[in-house]
């Protein structure tokens, strides 16, 4: 990346989310061979677990037999720190913080649990519509009008 441009606003938002060291990042790729994933007009789903402040997961469709899922997990490590430590917590935390973090990843096939998960919150999360490429769909129930 050339080091005089400047980063637009998508730019620096992901670069800080990417380089925070107080989050854990996990990337999970699902792909099906028969069943499909919907796609929302809202282009993602945005899952809230009941503790947002530390885990925030958006579910993207990348095509009719995928989905991509992005969680961020908040690493509070300076709960761990004993009241009074007798060693020196701080000082491993500390570093624990300046190494490089890796992004986990993986990937899985024919995860039909996941699926009816995310199929169902693409219901839930989406504005009016959500699109498939068939007529039935794994997880939800369709009516037709």
């Amino acid at each position: 990346m050339d080091e005089d441009r400047q980063l637009n606003l998508l730019e620096m938002i992901v670069k800080n989310i990417l380089e925070n060291p107080n989050l854990c990042i996990r990337i999970r790729i699902y792909t099906f061979n028969n069943e499909t994933c919907l796609l929302s007009d809202r282009g993602f789903n945005l899952n809230q677990s009941n503790d947002f402040d530390k885990e925030m997961v958006w579910e993207f469709n990348l095509s009719s037999k995928s989905f991509i899922r992005y969680i961020f997990i908040r690493d509070d490590l300076e709960n761990l720190i004993p009241d009074n430590p007798n060693i020196l917590w701080k000082e491993i935390l500390d570093f624990y913080k300046s190494q490089p973090k890796s992004i986990s990843y993986e990937s899985k096939n024919n995860d039909l649990r996941e699926l009816e998960q995310y199929n169902q919150n693409t219901v839930t999360y989406c504005h009016e519509r959500v699109f498939n490429s068939q007529s039935n769909c794994y997880g939800v129930e369709v009516i037709k009008s």
